[in-house]
């Protein structure tokens, strides 16, 4: 693939994913309980990792 079509491309990504003038959220349309349930995982999965240390350290 030629650097020209590469740019071009993702000259008209950033275009077309920039389009909207209106900030959006992913969180749009959820409800709270959804919410809480994902705060709940991200940091049961923020316990695990510091628990697990540094796995392969020293191999």
């Amino acid at each position: 693939m030629s650097l020209r079509t590469v740019l071009c491309t993702l000259v008209f990504s950033v275009a077309i994913g920039c389009s909207s003038s209106e900030p959006t959220s992913v969180a749009d349309g959820l409800s709270q309980e959804q919410i809480d349930d994902y705060n709940a995982l991200v940091e049961a999965e923020a316990r695990r990792a510091a628990d697990a240390g540094d796995i392969g350290k020293g191999e």
